[in-house]
């Protein structure tokens, strides 16, 4: 039975610690910024980190952020959703995107912690997809007495293929910077802004 329990909390999502930032970035992500970084990890592999202040409460973030039924709607690059599975701790949901050129299609399985504002997400396993790899997750931390957060997210891809480290760099930059931007309108907006 110890087992079983030491298991279970072993498996439980662990929020990490806010990240520290720098006065500079402070008073850009205050001023409605969105920051992102990105880094190579050979011909076909990257990772990619953006932040974002959100002026709404932790928990509006965290619904719009879990109805994935709904990114289509306003997230760029997003053609098509698709909710296969959910459950009160997370869904399946399958996604074709426009990557500019080309069309890719991949499931993604999503999981998550509302007591830690944390989503987490990994390619599915069993299903067929257009990219190798890709594990990432969302996390909100309360801001301002609970009238703000700060979101960060991360993803780490293998497409699969190779493709010239220019393009890479800047459709990682891009696609994370404007994927937050655009939940973070959504959220601002009470759910309205579409793309």
């Amino acid at each position: 039975m110890m087992a079983l329990i030491a298991a279970l909390l072993s498996a439980a999502l662990v929020a990490p610690s806010p990240p520290k930032l720098d006065a500079e970035s402070l008073q850009k992500l205050r001023a409605g910024e969105v920051l992102s970084e990105s880094a190579e990890e050979g011909d076909s592999k990257g990772s990619v980190r953006a932040l974002a202040i959100i002026f709404a409460t932790p928990e509006a973030a965290f619904e719009v952020l879990t109805d994935h039924s709904k990114f289509a709607e306003f997230m760029p690059r997003i053609d098509k959703v698709e909710v296969t599975r959910r459950t009160a701790v997370g869904e399946r949901v399958a996604q074709t995107v426009n990557a500019t050129l080309t069309t890719v299609r991949y499931t993604l399985d999503y999981r998550w912690d509302a007591p830690a504002l944390r989503v987490e997400f990994t390619l599915a396993d069993d299903a067929p997809h257009d990219i190798k790899s890709a594990v990432g997750s969302w996390q909100l931390w309360e801001l301002d007495g609970g009238r703000a957060a700060l979101l960060e997210y991360r993803t780490r891809a293998d497409i699969g293929r190779s493709v010239p480290g220019p393009i890479k760099r800047w459709l990682q930059s891009k696609g994370a910077g404007d994927a937050v931007g655009a939940l973070k309108q959504r959220i601002e907006s009470g759910g309205r802004f579409r793309k």
